[in-house]
């Protein structure tokens, strides 16, 4: 009788079990599916969650690190142009991009001095200074490097200073990175954080992601415009509209004013 039953039972059973494990399969694959979308949906919340963060002392979010960067750009623009009138008596344009009083070098130093300095607020002045000489002089050189790869020229030139590498970077100019450490991570950045933190995170978020955008666009345009004007120099005739509309709004002229003290390398 157990033998009649399996006989004729079995091959229903066996059924059972297959659909059983198909279900099994797609079950799994399914929360797999939901555990992904899970995960990036967590992973999106903790992104948006630290990069706005500005409550750690311990750590810079994104935002921070934006804000100063910005803050920088315009006041390395600034001290720019008062350091040629008081060198040369006159005002001339020392903008890294095409709109916008930004100076990028500024801007990137700010970012780094920041993230390599702001745990040390309480160490010993040489060794911030020491820290600050190194790396700045590093940064000063991949953004003189940086600039000519991408624009064809450079804003900078130490060719004549004494102890100098490439004309990119020189000794003088790299005490004055350990000087400016100093001043940095005792004085500006506290100062900057307090601003910082002063402005509504919600208003903060707006003004973030419209200047955000708007450097962007102009990062772009600039790099698209020196990029014509190295073409134009090369004799390349405009292969589109876009190009066409490049050649026709920034012209050698207008640029020669925007970068005024720019130094060809091609």
């Amino acid at each position: 009788m157990l033998k009649k039953y399996a006989s004729v039972h079995i091959p229903f059973t066996n059924r059972l079990y297959y659909i059983y494990q198909q279900l099994s399969i797609k079950g799994n694959g399914l929360w797999r599916k939901r555990g992904s979308t899970r995960k990036i949906k967590n992973a999106n919340q903790n992104f948006k969650k630290n990069f706005f963060e500005t409550d750690d002392d311990n750590h810079l979010s994104g935002y921070e690190v934006f804000y100063i960067f910005m803050i920088c750009n315009v006041i390395g623009y600034c001290v720019e142009m008062v350091f040629c009138y008081l060198k040369h008596g006159y005002w001339e344009s020392r903008q890294s991009l095409i709109y916008g009083p930004f100076g990028l070098a500024y801007g990137l130093g700010g970012v780094l001095l920041s993230y390599l300095l702001f745990k040390d607020t309480k160490k010993a002045w040489w060794k911030v200074f020491i820290k600050s000489y190194i790396w700045g002089t590093v940064a000063e050189y991949i953004c003189s490097l940086g600039e000519e790869l991408v624009f064809g020229h450079v804003s900078w030139d130490y060719s004549k200073m004494p102890l100098n590498i490439n004309g990119r970077v020189c000794a003088l100019y790299s005490v004055f990175w350990g000087i400016m450490g100093l001043v940095w991570v005792k004085l500006i950045y506290p100062l900057f954080m307090k601003l910082i933190h002063k402005i509504p995170l919600k208003i903060g978020k707006v003004l973030f992601w419209i200047m955000f955008i708007l450097i962007l666009i102009d990062i772009i345009l600039s790099c698209e415009a020196v990029s014509r004007r190295n073409a134009r120099d090369k004799g390349v005739a405009p292969q589109n509209r876009f190009e066409q509309f490049m050649d026709k709004h920034y012209t050698d002229e207008f640029l020669d004013k925007v970068y005024a003290n720019a130094v060809a390398t091609s």
